[in-house]
């Protein structure tokens, strides 16, 4: 073989075990930021418990146990003080301000941030995520469909995977009368979750429906569609 050839074979092989090391030390970096904020989360949750304060996932809680009670009215406004915990708790605090991008996040701190961790915004947009998702599908059992559309489309926008904002946006929609975009939502869920059978039944229906009444979409019934995950989330135990 052509020394040279030789030579720009193990020059590109140098640079991507390069490459593959500077990946793994941005995301051990990343995993440790992760640790860092889920530790000063818990220090934070207790130091204002102790303090009598409000917590963003007490808060949360308290609505998942209104939700299951049937009290709607009163799981949507702890939902909605939840979030508006969140946003503040860790707006800017002692671990330093949110980032803005994964490079701002690794990079070091400026001005009086120096020296200070920022909060990953994937921590922050998870428990977002959660209590966006779950007023949406309180909104739906108050018969707000076009809140609903709303809350659902933001929790996506912070995660187009999760499957049940997606379940409940597609249940708003088939409640507005729009049928071809509550298919869009259910073809993506089942994108996510292939072997779902409360999916593909309401990928059926839809499907049947819009067929039988096409090209015009009608409103739905009042009974809520079989793909609508009615089921609130809670967090894991350690949060």
């Amino acid at each position: 073989m052509d020394p040279r050839m030789m030579a720009q074979r193990a020059q590109g092989q140098m640079q991507a075990n390069v490459q593959a090391m500077q990946q793994c030390t941005r995301e051990l970096f990343a995993w440790e930021e992760v640790m860092a904020a889920e530790d000063e989360a818990l220090r934070q949750r207790k130091l204002r418990r102790e303090r009598g304060e409000e917590d963003e996932v007490d808060v949360r809680v308290q609505g998942n146990a209104h939700y299951r009670d049937g009290d709607f009215q009163a799981a949507l406004e702890c939902y909605t003080r939840s979030l508006a915990l969140n946003r503040c708790v860790f707006g800017v605090g002692r671990v330093g301000r949110w980032a803005k991008s994964d490079e701002e996040r690794l990079s070091p701190g400026r001005g009086k941030h120096k020296a200070t961790l920022s909060i990953p915004s994937h921590f922050i947009k998870r428990k977002n995520v959660l209590a966006l998702s779950n007023r949406a599908m309180t909104h739906l059992k108050l018969g707000q469909f076009e809140a609903a559309v709303k809350d659902a489309t933001q929790a996506l926008a912070l995660d187009p995977c999760h499957v049940k904002s997606l379940q409940r946006r597609a249940s708003a929609y088939v409640k507005r009368g729009m049928d071809h975009a509550a298919l869009r939502d259910v073809e993506k869920a089942l994108g996510y979750q292939p072997d779902s059978k409360e999916l593909r039944a309401e990928k059926k229906r839809l499907q049947h429906k819009l067929k039988t009444l096409a090209p015009i979409e009608v409103l739905s019934s009042s009974s809520p569609p079989s793909g609508e995950s009615g089921n609130i989330e809670e967090e894991s135990k350690s949060e």
